[in-house]
């Protein structure tokens, strides 16, 4: 039976004639069921009440805000004002830091949920740290670096990051 099968891959043109019978069918099938499939399903009409139509909008308004706060992207952020920090570790995922002073400290981020820090003192220049999933994208990046094919896409992607522009792919966009 392997045998059979490895010879079937290696002949197209078989595999193509198969294909373009099974087409062939599928098109005859239509045609002939077409008037049984009008019947039984365009033909009829469904009923809805007009009720339905005026409280779906209210219905999308009501809904709206637990879908968003359910599927969003960033979780809300925990906002820290006009605290100071010294040497010491700060766990920055789900943080807003707005006025804070950071004295020789090291910020970390695991890339697990988004941070802001707005209007923040550094003594000396802000240093950080990568870990968890921040770490293995950047481990990953710097793997695909080294291979001549992926390095176009990781150096603009270091320039989306200069611009600000970042293009977020989700299970819904299409790839182009």
């Amino acid at each position: 039976m392997k045998e059979f099968y490895s010879w079937l891959q290696k002949n197209t043109g078989i595999n193509i004639v198969v294909f373009l019978i099974s087409a062939c069918s599928s098109v005859v099938t239509i045609v002939l069921g077409w008037n049984q499939f009008y019947q039984d399903y365009l033909s009829k009409s469904i009923n809805i009440p007009i009720w339905v139509f005026i409280i779906s909008p209210f219905i999308y308004l009501l809904l709206r805000p637990i879908y968003k706060q359910l599927y969003s992207p960033s979780k809300s952020l925990k906002k820290v004002e006009g605290k100071q920090f010294g040497v010491q570790q700060i766990n920055i995922d789900g943080m807003s830091f707005e006025r804070c002073k950071f004295d020789h400290s090291l910020l970390i981020f695991e890339g697990v949920n988004n941070f802001e820090i707005m209007s923040c003192a550094f003594t000396p220049a802000p240093k950080i740290a990568f870990n968890s999933h921040a770490q293995l994208t950047l481990r990953a990046l710097s793997d695909l670096y080294k291979d001549p094919v992926f390095r176009p896409q990781v150096e603009a992607t270091l320039i989306n990051i200069k611009t600000g522009d970042h293009p977020i792919i989700t299970p819904s966009t299409p790839l182009t």
